[in-house]
């Protein structure tokens, strides 16, 4: 046991993410809490009233409103760090890949589209769209934060 180790939820959270260890992998708790600690470093650091020139506070946001999307494109990306491209589909589509594009499924995500205009709004992945299928790229911003050394946590 070591404190290294503990996450400090109240009650009513700690609960819920002890009860749906699916929804609440450790790899997750272990990123918000990093997450968390440093964006509490920056503000005790920062104080002065300077301009935040980071992002901790979005990807915040977007870790607790989209995180089974952002953990599935955390994992697309460790497997293929070099992809940038990805499709929005349905399971049941007939679709011609060409290989190198990430997929997906609106099937697996309540409000899919929805999620990713939020990225799109943040300047986080970017609306390529040239035909049917609803295609972006990932900004780098993007693909570092989810890329961040898993380590540190």
């Amino acid at each position: 046991m070591s404190a290294n180790n503990g996450i400090w939820l109240c009650q009513f959270c700690g609960t819920l993410v002890d009860s749906d260890a699916v929804r609440y992998p450790i790899d997750l708790l272990r990123h918000w809490k990093s997450m968390a600690e440093s964006l509490a470093l920056f503000e005790v650091e920062n104080r002065s009233g300077a301009k935040q020139t980071s992002n901790f506070g979005v990807f915040w946001k977007l870790e607790n409103r989209m995180s089974v999307l952002l953990n599935e494109m955390r994992q697309d990306l460790l497997q293929y760090p070099l992809k940038r491209e990805f499709v929005l589909l349905k399971r049941s589509w007939t679709y011609w890949a060409a290989g190198h594009e990430l997929c997906y499924y609106y099937d697996d995500h309540d409000d899919l589209e929805g999620m990713v205009n939020i990225l799109c709004n943040y300047n986080l992945v970017r609306d390529v769209t040239f035909n049917n299928v609803k295609r972006y790229i990932f900004l780098e911003e993007l693909v570092d934060h989810l890329s961040q050394d898993r380590t540190e946590v």
